[in-house]
This record gives structure tokens, C-alpha cells and sequence, in this order.
């Protein structure tokens, strides 16, 4: 046979030339010329056999070159060659989108793209409607996968939409399994075949129409729905057991049957088979609930709607117990106790004015086990997660946002003696407002350097953030565990995050300076000393405790209760606190002491020599003058310190509180200060009747021999006053103004120095000088020489510096907060009156001018940030870098509230979840996202709570 031949087709019935002579292709094509049959896509039979494959993975193309020796006016005519010519897989474009391969086999061999020239005898055949054949549009598309992962889309106009070849490596859905039964199996007759004929097999057989029907024993003719033909592969599948079998025959379901010539044998043997029974049982019993499914489907949908209303007023009651730091389970939690926890309590309280909870907790009660509860104890820490899940969601969004952060971390003993490591966050929002937020709460059995770099690592890669990119300021305490210059944390951090630059905590700093101020001399150690005696003394009992509080009612009827505050070198600033309540409430504390020593001392002696040596060190006029020195010191380091716990300030404000502090602590020192404080406290003296005179240490000189060539000997000092202010008041101002150069003078100064450039105060001089120092933004440059190019930075500074921008413009200091008092590391009895002090110091003019967050809110109110975006980086990363771990003894304090003695076993992470909602009070949490992520816990979960 020619080759060239078996080319050339008739482009009316697609009936090949192959071996017919000249003459009879000749009348072939007359007597379909004659015959006036017109074109349309079931006359071609071959051309339509071979479009519809390509209609089912919605081929727009197919890309099949057609040459004509007798008319060039006809095209793209597509036909599939079967002869033994090499060729390759067909490649269907689906969609443009989907890069899968549809192989096409016809007879086992691979198909290749083939040229076809068409040989039409007649040109008058054009008459007759001869059109090329083109792609019909799509109306309806269903995707499925199968189980290679290849996708393909079914078209519901496609002449065989349900070929079992397509559907027999699917993984099929339950919509899927719907969607293949409405459409039924494939059953072709032979007029709709190629030729008018089924194709045959390797053996010459071919399948019979007449094997779609099965005559039964009385002649009745049954249809066999379950069989079902592909005209694609020649070959028949069972539909029932490609949905429903379970290891079934591989011939009827993956190959294909096309073993024809023992067909009815085949066909009666498959259908008697046991796993073919059970799947067209399978298959009918799903047809007869199919009318049902709608109204199924209805029902369900309305009992999710009410299972997520019940669960959505949980995740209310679990973000009110959280929040305020609340136990959620009690002691017994038997529906037929009193108290039930309170959780259930509030369940209960809830279900009084909600119907979807009141029904729940009745059914609960009802059926017991039997019912789906959302109040068990399992399912209250699956809610606490999925709360604590999405606040971690809404910081890590803000994060990326931001860009930009700064990490401090801090550890502490629970009361179950574990430690506790703390992680927390600064950034700045878009808005301008800046943020500290607890990240992460772990335990480490160790608090080594390189553990807790471990820790640190672990947590950031949990949480997916890119802190070797984006780290820019670490921050912690002085332990060597976290500082250390060889082994610390934050030298483990720098080396794989070199602009990571560390600041050590102010706050903890400058209570260390507190610290040292107060053992600096005798009279100091014994104020102190004293004031720790007369709280151990008084708050031991319960009788002298009482006595304090009556006199405090005798005596300050108007005024508040107040309690004795322990001295404490943990607890910041208590010195201060615990020297202003004693000196507020004198006259209570002497009155008190002299009750107990007239009542108990008679008993104890010991007492009575005690309330003795208190009384009369309390009357001293050494006393007096002592407390009213360190109130003086305390007026302007208290400010200072509670200043620092603020994360709404910047490191060059810090850096300007402190400068101002030792500043107005040098000028103290001088004799005239030391005359009015000692002449203030001769005049209170005499209001209470105290002796005044004041006394100094009585020890032996010690006799120092002369040297050669000393002229005279040191004359000591017989006036006590003049004593007192040489060897005691200015010994301790000397150590704080020391302690204040020596303990904030650090190597982050040369980046404070450039950031100093884009204060208010320093922009609005060097405009009017219009130069700036030769060596600007070096130093940060060089720290962060992975953001900024120093010669950007200054043409940039030197654009900024001749727009004479108008720096009072724009500025919205509402990011700027006053401190919360419970926020406070302090006791709860301090007034309000103090943190609106402290917020005005933070807000006012003299500290906003040596602020950039000032500047920051300018670039951001006024648009400048695209107009100079480096300068707006270093702005940013000044803002962001932490100046205290303040929030982190913030979250102590919540610590000790969650996790009580009652409470001193519930797991780590549930601890940390709890801390999460009880910090991040301020997060708006979505709660459809929580009853989603709830709903993804388990299968029973997602059934009850997720829409299908």
C-alpha cells in the first residue's frame, strides 16, 4: 500500500484512499457529490472521532497542518494517522493554564503531529457546504485531578463527556461521583462510530451494541447501566465499580476490557462478580436518596450555622477569661454542683439571654456523651490555641509589614520553679505607633548564652520570620548570660545578624545607679536599713497592721490607706516609694510604734527595746535630713525611670531624660542647695518636736604618721553640719553623677550621634546655619550598610535641610500614650496623678524636640516618605531600636496572675497561650478566623463547623 495514499482522504465521509486505483477514488467522489451530503460535525465521522477527544481537555487549537492537492481553500482538518510512522504523544492546551499532557494511543503506538494533504477530485464538492471543522465553544467546564496529579477539564458539550478512558485514573470526589451518575455510562451505536461501525481489535473482533442489553430467562431485555463503552481506547469499563468497587478486576476498571471475542462470557462472569454486586448496590441506593440530598444538604447547612453561632459566643467567653487573666476549670465541674469553674459558670449565666447556648448545654445534659460538646476541657484549650494562634497571626502580619524589628528577651522563675523565657517585639505601624508585644513564652531548663540562642532561633524559625534580614536592635539585662562579649546572647545574635545592634536596658541601668546610691555611705545604709526594719516590724502582724491603718484614719481622715512598701533592689524605684510613704505617714508610724510598745513590750521585752530603737532613729534629726536629701535625688531620677518603661519613647529622648537628670544631679552639689535642704529640715524638725541636733560618728581617728615632706597634718572636721555634707551629701551625689557617665556611656552613642541629626531641635539649627558636620551618618551607615549608602543619605539630609520644612506641620503626637497604671511595674497604690506627670514630661515641648518620633510622624502625615527614603529608613530604625525591657517585667507581673499556686500545673503551652491573650489585650481578633481554625482540629470538628 502507498504510503502517500492512505493520506488522502475524502473530505465528505473521511474514507481513506488507500488502495483504490485512480478511477474509483473518482467515483467515490462523485457518488458523494451526487449524493448533495452536507458537512456538519456528525458527517465526518473520522474528523469528528477525533475533535471530541480533544473537546474533553477543552482544546483551543489543534495546531494540525493540512495540505490540499486539489483545493488550498481547505484547512485545518484534523485526522489521526495509525500506520507505523514514529510519532509522539498529542499535547493539548488546556485552558492555557494547564501544562498537562493528554496522550491519545491508537493501537498501541505513539501519535505524532502529522500533515495530511487532501486530494479532492471534484473542485464543484465545494458546493456542497464543505466547511473546515472548528472548535465549538464551551458552556460548562468540571475539573478534575487524577491520580498522577494531572488535571483535566470535562466539557459538557464534548460528544463523549463521559468516556471511561478519562475518568478511570481519576481520584474521584463526591461531587465528581454526582456529576459522572447524571451523565450515565457511554453507550454509542454503531451509526455513531467511525465508518458506521464499532473499530476492531488486534483479533478482527469488535463490540456489539447488543451487549448493552442482557435478556433475562422469560425474554424480558434488561439494560446494563454499569457497562460503558470508550471510543477513544475501543474498549469497555464497569462505571460502577470505577465509583464504588473496592479491589476490583484491574481489566474493568484501569485497562479497559477488549477481549470481544469472549465477550458475553466475559460480561456474564463480571456482573455475577461479588465486588460488582456490591457496587451497583452501592450506586442504587445512591440514585433512590439523590431527590433527598438538596433538602440534606439544607438541614446541614443550618445546623453549622448554629454550631458556629454557640462556638462564636465561646470564643467571647474564652477571650473574657483570658483577658483578665481568669482560671477557666474549678475544683468539680459536675453539672450538678454549685460552682462548676468559670467557664461553665459564665456558660450558665450566658445561656439565660442566649438560645443557641441554652439549647447546647441542655442537650449536653441530655444525651451526655452521646452529643457534640464544645464545652469539654479538651475543647476549651483547642479554643484558647486557636485565640492565641490568631493574635500571633495579627503581630506577624504587622511584622511584615513593618519590616523593621527589634527583639528583647528576659527570664524569670514561675511558681512551679521553672524558667521562663520571654520574647518580645518592638516595630512601628504605618500609622506611626509604636509596639512591644509578647511574641513567645518558653521554658528553658538552661540560661546559658548559647541556650538561649537555641530558644531564640527555634522560636523566630517557628514563627517564619526572617530576623537575619530584618533584626536591627536587641535588648536585655545585664546578666553575662545575655551580654556577654564573648558567650553572650548578644554576641551570638551579631554574628549571624551583624546590624543587630545591642542596647542595654535603661531602666535596669539606672536602677542599678539607685542601687548603689543608697549603700554609698552610713547615714544611706541606715535610712535604708531602718526603713526596711519599720516594714518587717509593722506588715509581720496582722495586730500591728491594723493599729497602722486606725491611725492613718485618726489621723488623715481625707487621705487614702496607705501600706508600708518593702525596700526592695529587685523591684524598681522602691527605694523611692517605700521613703515617701513612711515620710507621708509619719506621725501614724511613731504613734503605732509607741501603742505596741506600751502593749506588747510589757510581754516582750524584745519588742519594746525594738519600738525603742525605731522611734528614736525615726525622731532623729539625721533621719530627717537624710530622707529629705534622697527625696530631692528621688524627684528627678523617679520621673526618669518611669519614663524609660514607656515604649512610646525613642533612644535620643532616653538619652536626653538622662542627660537632664545628672545635670540637675550636678547641681545639687553645691553648698548652697545643701543649706536650703538642711534649713527645710531644721523648720519641719521643730513642727515635730524632733531633737536638731545633728550627730556624727563618734569612732576613734585613726593616727596616720607624717611624712617627710608633708607641712601639716589633715585636720578633721569638728563641725558635724559641715561633716555631714563632705563625708555624706556629697558622697552620694559624686556616685550617682559618676554612675550616670560611667553605666550609659556605650558603644551605640556613635549611632545616637547620627541620629541626633534628624531631631526637630538639631534640623531646625542646622537650617539655620545651613551646614551640617562633615563626618554625618557615618557610623549608622556603617551599622546598617545593608539599608543605607551614605551618599544617598547626605544628599538626601542636604535637600531635607534647604526646604525649610515647616516641622510643626503635620504632627499628630496622639502614638505618644500616657503610661497605663496598670502597666506599671509598680504597686497598684500609686496615684494617677504621677503617670500624668510622667506623660507630660514625655509630651512636653523641651523632650518632643530631641524626639524623632516626632520627626517620623512628620515624614509620615506629610507624604515625605517617598520623597526621601533613606532618611525615612534611619528614622525608622531609630524608633525601633528598644530602650528598655520594661514590657517584659509587664509580663512577669501577668505571669504570676495566670499561673497562681491553684494553677501551677497546666502545660507549657497552654501557659503560653493564656499570656498571649492576657498581654495582647489591644489585638482586634477575627473571630470567624478563630471558629475556622478551631474547626480545623479534628474531622468531627470541621463536619459541625464548616460549610460544604
Amino acid at each position: 500500500m502507498n504510503f502517500a495514499n492512505s493520506k488522502i482522504i475524502c473530505a465528505v465521509c473521511g474514507r481513506k484512499k488507500e488502495k483504490l486505483n485512480s478511477t474509483n477514488w473518482s467515483r467515490h467522489i462523485e457518488k458523494c457529490k451526487n449524493k448533495k451530503i452536507k458537512l456538519t460535525p456528525s458527517c465526518s465521522k473520522f474528523a469528528s472521532n477525533n475533535s471530541f477527544i480533544s473537546k474533553f481537555f477543552k482544546t483551543t487549537s489543534t495546531e494540525l497542518s493540512v495540505g490540499s492537492t486539489a483545493d488550498n481553500q481547505l484547512n485545518e482538518v484534523a485526522t489521526v494517522e495509525t500506520h507505523k510512522e514514529p510519532v509522539e504523544k498529542l499535547k493539548f492546551d488546556i485552558d492555557n493554564q494547564l501544562n498537562e499532557v493528554a496522550t491519545v494511543e491508537t493501537h498501541q503506538e505513539p501519535v505524532e503531529k502529522l500533515k495530511f494533504d487532501i486530494e479532492i477530485a471534484d473542485e464543484e464538492l465545494n458546493e456542497v457546504g464543505i466547511v473546515g471543522i472548528q472548535q465549538e465553544p464551551v458552556e460548562q467546564l468540571h475539573i478534575v485531578r487524577n491520580l498522577n496529579n494531572r488535571v483535566y477539564e470535562l466539557s459538557t458539550n464534548s460528544k463523549w463527556k463521559n468516556d471511561p478512558a478519562i475518568f478511570k485514573a481519576i481520584h474521584f470526589t463526591p461531587d465528581m461521583i454526582n456529576l459522572v451518575l447524571s451523565w450515565g455510562p457511554c453507550q454509542p451505536n454503531h451509526n455513531e462510530m467511525p465508518d458506521r461501525e464499532f473499530p476492531k481489535n488486534e483479533m478482527k473482533k469488535s463490540f456489539h451494541e447488543n451487549w448493552f442489553h442482557k435478556k433475562l430467562g422469560d425474554g424480558t431485555m434488561v439494560h446494563r447501566d454499569w457497562l460503558t463503552y470508550s471510543p477513544s481506547e475501543n474498549r469497555v469499563y464497569c462505571l460502577h465499580c470505577m465509583l464504588f468497587g473496592k479491589h476490583p478486576q484491574k481489566a474493568w476498571v484501569h485497562d479497559g476490557f477488549q477481549q470481544f471475542k469472549n465477550g458475553t462470557i466475559a460480561l456474564l462472569a463480571h456482573e455475577t462478580s461479588s465486588v460488582h454486586v456490591d457496587a451497583t448496590l452501592q450506586v442504587k441506593l445512591k440514585k433512590s436518596v439523590l431527590p433527598l440530598i438538596p433538602s440534606i444538604i439544607e438541614e446541614q447547612r443550618k445546623q453549622v450555622a448554629f454550631n458556629r453561632e454557640i462556638v462564636s459566643q465561646l470564643v467571647e467567653v474564652t477571650k473574657f477569661l483570658g483577658q483578665h487573666s481568669l482560671a477557666f476549670r474549678g475544683h468539680r465541674e459536675n453539672w450538678s454542683r454549685i460552682i462548676k469553674g468559670n467557664f461553665k459558670d459564665l456558660l450558665l449565666l450566658l445561656s439565660n439571654h442566649s438560645p443557641a447556648i441554652s439549647v447546647h448545654i441542655a442537650n449536653i445534659k441530655t444525651h451526655s456523651r452521646k452529643e457534640l460538646s464544645f464545652i469539654s476541657w479538651d475543647r476549651q484549650n483547642l479554643l484558647i490555641n486557636a485565640i492565641s494562634q490568631e493574635i500571633v497571626s495579627f503581630i506577624k502580619s504587622e511584622l511584615n509589614n513593618a519590616r523593621f524589628f527589634s527583639i528583647s528577651i528576659d527570664s524569670t522563675f514561675d511558681i512551679s520553679r521553672r524558667e521562663q523565657v520571654s520574647f518580645i517585639v518592638r516595630y512601628v505601624e504605618d500609622s506611626g505607633k509604636i509596639n512591644e508585644r509578647l511574641l513567645a513564652m518558653k521554658d528553658s531548663a538552661e540560661t546559658t548564652g548559647q541556650a538561649l540562642f537555641n530558644l531564640f532561633s527555634k522560636v523566630m524559625d517557628s514563627h517564619n520570620i526572617d530576623w537575619k534580614s530584618y533584626l536591627i536592635g536587641q535588648s536585655y539585662d545585664g546578666a553575662a548570660s545575655m551580654q556577654g562579649k564573648y558567650n553572650g546572647l548578644q554576641t551570638k545574635v551579631k554574628e549571624l545578624c551583624p546590624q543587630a545592634t545591642f542596647v542595654w536596658c535603661h531602666a535596669h541601668r539606672l536602677d542599678l545607679i539607685v542601687v548603689s546610691s543608697v549603700g554609698s555611705c552610713l547615714a544611706a545604709m541606715n535610712l535604708f536599713g531602718n526603713l526596711e526594719k519599720v516594714f518587717v516590724f509593722i506588715s509581720c502582724s496582722k495586730k500591728r497592721n491594723f493599729l497602722y491603718r486606725e491611725k492613718q484614719k485618726i489621723l488623715y481622715p481625707k487621705a487614702r490607706i496607705r501600706a508600708i512598701k518593702k525596700v526592695e533592689t529587685t523591684r524598681w524605684m522602691s527605694q523611692s516609694y517605700a521613703l515617701t510613704t513612711v515620710l507621708k505617714t509619719l506621725d501614724a508610724i511613731l504613734d503605732t510604734l509607741d501603742e505596741i510598745k506600751n502593749v506588747e513590750g510589757q510581754v516582750d521585752f524584745k519588742t519594746g527595746a525594738e519600738c525603742n530603737g525605731l522611734t528614736e532613729y525615726l525622731q532623729s534629726f539625721n533621719f530627717l535630713l537624710t530622707a529629705n536629701i534622697f527625696s530631692k535625688i528621688f524627684d528627678y531620677i523617679e520621673p526618669v525611670s518611669r519614663a524609660l518603661q514607656a515604649h512610646s519613647i525613642d533612644i535620643i529622648m532616653a538619652m536626653d531624660m538622662l542627660a537632664k537628670a545628672q545635670k540637675n544631679i550636678e547641681s545639687l552639689r553645691n553648698d548652697d542647695t545643701f543649706q536650703n535642704i538642711y534649713d527645710s529640715t531644721k523648720k519641719n524638725g521643730k513642727v515635730f518636736n524632733f531633737d536638731l541636733q545633728l550627730t556624727t560618728n563618734s569612732n576613734r581617728r585613726r593616727r596616720v604618721p607624717c611624712q617627710y615632706d608633708e607641712k601639716s597634718r589633715d585636720q578633721a572636721l569638728e563641725d558635724p553640719v559641715v561633716s555631714y555634707k563632705v563625708n555624706t551629701y556629697f558622697v552620694i551625689l559624686d556616685i550617682i553623677s559618676a554612675d550616670l557617665k560611667k553605666r550609659f556611656n556605650d558603644n551605640y552613642i556613635e549611632v545616637a550621634k547620627d541620629l541626633y541629626l534628624l531631631t526637630p531641635k538639631c534640623v531646625s539649627n542646622i537650617m539655620e546655619k545651613s551646614s551640617f558636620p562633615l563626618d554625618a551618618f557615618v557610623s549608622i551607615c556603617k551599622v546598617y550598610s545593608k539599608y543605607l549608602v551614605r551618599e544617598d543619605v547626605i544628599r538626601e539630609y542636604s535637600q531635607f535641610i534647604k526646604s525649610k520644612i515647616n516641622l510643626n506641620s503635620g504632627i499628630v503626637p496622639d502614638f505618644v500614650h500616657p503610661i497605663p497604671e496598670e502597666n506599671s511595674d509598680f504597686s497598684d497604690n500609686e496615684s494617677n496623678d504621677e503617670s500624668e506627670y510622667i506623660s507630660e514630661i514625655i509630651n512636653s515641648d523641651n523632650h518632643e524636640s530631641m524626639s524623632i518620633i516626632k520627626m517620623y510622624a512628620l515624614f509620615v502625615n506629610t507624604g515625605l516618605i517617598t520623597v526621601f527614603p533613606n532618611l525615612f529608613t534611619i528614622l525608622k530604625i531609630g524608633v525601633t531600636l528598644p530602650i528598655s525591657s520594661a514590657s517584659h517585667e509587664r509580663s512577669f507581673s501577668k505571669l504570676k496572675i495566670v499561673k497562681t499556686r491553684l494553677r501551677s500545673t497546666m502545660s507549657q503551652n497552654r501557659l503560653e497561650d493564656l499570656m498571649l491573650i492576657s498581654c495582647e489585650t489591644d489585638v482586634v481578633i477575627n473571630t470567624e478566623n478563630v471558629i475556622n481554625n478551631f474547626a480545623r482540629r479534628s474531622s468531627i470538628l470541621t463536619k459541625s463547623l464548616m460549610y460544604r
